[in-house]
């Protein structure tokens, strides 16, 4: 019976622009502005674990969300989720959105409906040394067990950094951008490592 709420309330939303989608693992408040486009892929350094690979793209009012990866035997497998918003992030209020991850329930992740909440903090007293400060907080069923919650800031010379609990352990990344619309980004995932890019357009 949730999960037909949770469906049925994804299928009637409509609206909002803002930018993005997961903020490492755990998901957002913002969906992806229609005609927008990111590209992520992480990779282990020491090739032990196969690598992840996620495209999410803006089609109309909802953010589609594909992954991809290794099953581990050589071959590619994939899963495909979908993201829409409740409400737009504005001066007095969060962004909110609901979604469906892994619609099939036959990816890496396992299906999981969730609602997020996402709101930019204010840094006008500390311009120069963080920007773009966000806090997210939200709630999954499924493969999301429960509560889950992150803060992310830009940083001088064009870095990020970023820190979660996706409702299963702690996960923090960090990132540099040589050029507009690439992330170089490292990730430590629950203990573990791992190295990566991000490539948004247009």
């Amino acid at each position: 019976m949730r999960r037909v709420v949770v469906i049925l309330m994804f299928l009637v939303v409509a609206s909002g622009v803002a930018w993005a989608d997961r903020l490492i693992l755990a998901p957002k408040g913002e969906i992806l502005p229609p005609g927008q486009f990111k590209i992520e892929g992480m990779l282990k350094p020491s090739g032990e674990r196969p690598g992840v690979f996620w495209i999410n793209a803006g089609v109309g009012q909802i953010e589609l969300e594909g992954m991809l990866y290794d099953n581990g035997n050589g071959k590619m497998k994939g899963s495909v989720g979908a993201e829409a918003q409740l409400l737009p992030e504005t001066l007095l209020t969060p962004a909110v959105g609901v979604g469906i991850r892994d619609i099939a329930d036959n990816g890496l992740q396992g299906r999981a409906e969730y609602l997020a909440v996402t709101k930019t903090i204010p840094t006008e007293g500390l311009k120069g040394l963080v920007h773009d400060v966000k806090l997210h907080v939200g709630f999954g069923l499924e493969r999301i067990d429960g509560f889950f919650a992150g803060a992310e800031a830009g940083l001088p010379y064009n870095l990020w950094f970023a820190a979660e609990h996706d409702s299963h352990g702690l996960n923090i990344a960090g990132g540099w951008s040589p050029v507009r619309n690439l992330q170089i980004r490292a990730y430590g995932l629950n203990g573990d490592g791992y190295f990566g890019l991000v490539l948004k357009f247009p």
